[in-house]
């Protein structure tokens, strides 16, 4: 059986739409009403003032990004899927599959792999290899493939394709 190719997917943002949660929470103890689409920043204290730090550990109520995990394992027919986040949604990740790969990892750019799929396009700078911006409020005009998980599945399954 031929080895499969590395696909790292982040966790925040791309499969666990943590933000939102962690806005609900926010709003709930300063009294405002911030969306996710308000947080037009990777960092919330510049675009809305709002440090959500405080909130990072708490996934109570963090749903997934819709059609996140049906993606992902439509991709595992063809790639070797590898979690990789700086973030603390492990935990959250298990509820939803069975013993996935996960690695913890600050500089994404030491990865090495046949492609990453992120919301933080600084998490993509120096990543050796195809690169995808899920597309998020917090990322727009960013560039680097800005695209949404039916764009990426069919670009990923194209390129398993095209190797064979």
């Amino acid at each position: 059986m031929p080895i499969k190719p590395v696909l790292y997917v982040d966790i925040d943002g791309v499969m666990a739409d943590s933000i939102s949660w962690w806005l609900t929470l926010y709003n709930l103890d300063a009294n405002t009403k911030f969306t996710k689409e308000d947080v037009t920043e990777w960092d919330t204290r510049k675009c809305i003032g709002a440090d959500l730090l405080p909130y990072f550990n708490n996934y109570d109520r963090v749903k997934p990004i819709i059609g996140s995990f049906r993606y992902v394992q439509m991709l595992a027919n063809w790639y070797r899927i590898v979690f990789a986040t700086a973030g603390r949604g492990s935990d959250w990740l298990r509820q939803y599959l069975t013993k996935p790969e996960i690695i913890g990892i600050q500089d994404k750019s030491l990865l090495r792999g046949f492609a990453l799929i992120d919301d933080n396009p600084m998490n993509l700078d120096g990543f050796i290899g195809k690169q995808y911006l899920l597309s998020q409020p917090w990322n727009q005009g960013r560039g680097l493939n800005d695209t949404s998980w039916d764009e990426i599945v069919q670009d990923l399954i194209k390129e398993n394709h095209n190797e064979s």
